[in-house]
């Protein structure tokens, strides 16, 4: 009896192997408990009908699906398809701005040729630049519209020359 005790002791505290609660559920299940151990027999009884119940469960049978193995097999085709894309795009070698030298992106085009570029930052100075007289229309007399374009190309044209 008081091995059952400590038994339970050990149990409640966590303390307890398979077989210690396997001896546990075989004592309530007889029937001489004494009166102090008596509201513990309904957890253990109950214990032993669970696992009963798990034991007489019959396992469904597995249905495989014949859908499944082609849908693997489509979905395993596309993801290398994706792959063999993705890193042919990274090696192409078409695209100018994977080269090592410098480059200027325009309108999201990449350029590499100075001439091309200063021609072009050539152009967009001169459709921003307006004439002085109708933006300062009375300072006129101190600036000088066409210098002042010129002094910025010139400038500009500084920095693409090749030395």
């Amino acid at each position: 009896m008081k091995e059952i005790r400590e038994l339970l002791y050990n149990y409640f505290e966590g303390y307890t192997d398979a077989a210690q609660k396997r001896r546990l559920r075989d004592y309530f299940l007889k029937g001489d408990i004494p009166e102090d151990l008596l509201i513990y027999k309904p957890l253990f009884v109950y214990l032993e009908e669970e696992v009963a119940a798990f034991r007489k469960q019959e396992k469904p049978a597995v249905v495989k699906s014949k859908t499944f193995p082609l849908l693997t097999y489509i979905s395993g085709v596309a993801a290398a398809l994706l792959l063999i894309l993705g890193i042919g795009s990274l090696l192409r070698q078409d695209d100018p701005c994977l080269c090592t030298g410098s480059y200027v992106m325009i309108d999201g085009k990449c350029y590499t040729d100075p001439s091309v570029i200063r021609s072009m930052a050539v152009e967009a100075l001169e459709q921003v630049s307006s004439p002085l007289e109708e933006e300062f229309s009375g300072e006129t007399e101190r600036y000088d519209g066409s210098n002042i374009v010129k002094e910025q190309l010139s400038e500009f044209g500084a920095l693409f020359n090749e030395d």
